[in-house]
């Protein structure tokens, strides 16, 4: 009973955040200044994977002319991907199979080639609104060149630069983040 509550409860909160985020957003996500060039960054990342495929099977195909399609006509994607993404209100289903290579197996998964694409502008979008409110320090943020071990590098460097970050002599300890989530959804919209 607690279960199901706490479920219901979950439920409602995700609700009331989706649509006070729609409200709050949808006239800036509907008329966003750097919409098609960050659609166009989105898609360059998903086409990238393709440049080395030889050949295709019937998902990847479909994928690739969604890709060239949404090239083609941009204004046209970004309202798909906008509506789709004040709509849409359940989890997509996953495919998932393994590629067996007798020492170890490969996961291979399959996602709707629509779902991947606003994803992908989504992860774009997101990036560039938390580098423009300054979410993140510049020495954990990606890059498009650099591989992540690069990355983590500069993680552990940047946390090694911090002045006395070690010291525990008085039983105090080191934590990686720490903040107040009030205001936190504004900062973000």
């Amino acid at each position: 009973m607690v279960h199901i509550l706490h479920q219901k409860r979950e439920l409602q909160c995700t609700r009331q955040l989706r649509i006070g985020w729609s409200q709050e957003s949808s006239s800036t996500l509907s008329s966003y200044k750097h919409d098609t060039k960050l659609l166009i960054l989105a898609l360059d990342r998903l086409k990238e994977s393709y440049a080395v495929a030889v050949r295709l099977n019937q998902h990847q195909r479909e994928e690739l002319g969604l890709i060239e399609q949404a090239y083609d006509n941009p204004h046209e994607a970004l309202s798909r991907i906008k509506r789709h993404l004040l709509s849409q209100l359940s989890f997509k289903e996953v495919g998932i199979q393994f590629m067996d290579l007798y020492s170890f197996l490969i996961p291979v998964y399959e996602i709707d080639p629509l779902e991947k694409i606003t994803d992908a502008y989504l992860d774009q979008y997101l990036w560039y609104g938390a580098d423009k409110r300054h979410l993140f320090p510049n020495w954990i943020k990606p890059a498009d060149s650099e591989p992540p071990p690069l990355l983590v590098y500069k993680w552990c460097q940047g946390i090694n630069n911090l002045q006395s970050i070690w010291d525990t002599s008085e039983g105090q300890c080191v934590v990686m983040l720490q903040t107040k989530f009030e205001k936190f959804l504004k900062r973000l919209t």
